[in-house]
């Protein structure tokens, strides 16, 4: 019965030392668990404020590209207005002598006839 009673012990002893491992193993275990989610938690930062400061550098440069043909596009919007109202005053002045033109052509036709008859 002693002998009985020792190994009851034993086992006692190995079943307390067991849980106590166990407890350890575990609270070990979340810990590196813990610090790996940390870990991977600061790299995706890492990476997607990577991915933003390339899309913020993306849509700056756009902004400047954009203002310059926009600025380009006014230009020649201004250029080609200045055209058209050129255009329009040699077409006015155009106009004015091609009626001089015919006025003069009249009165010549008209003084010829009256030489004529």
């Amino acid at each position: 019965m002693k002998a009985n009673d020792t190994a009851a012990a034993k086992v006692d002893a190995m079943m307390a030392e067991e849980k106590q491992r166990g407890a350890e193993d575990r609270s070990h275990l979340i810990s590196h668990i813990t610090s790996l989610i940390q870990t991977f938690g600061e790299t995706q930062e890492r990476r997607l404020e990577i991915k933003f400061d390339v899309m913020r550098g993306d849509m700056i440069e756009s902004k400047a590209v954009f203002s310059q043909k926009q600025e380009s596009n006014n230009e020649a919007m201004n250029a080609w207005s200045a055209r058209e109202a050129s255009l329009i005053g040699d077409i006015h002045k155009s106009r004015e002598s091609v009626k001089s033109k015919i006025k003069q052509d009249w009165n010549a036709s008209y003084s010829y006839r009256s030489e004529i008859v």
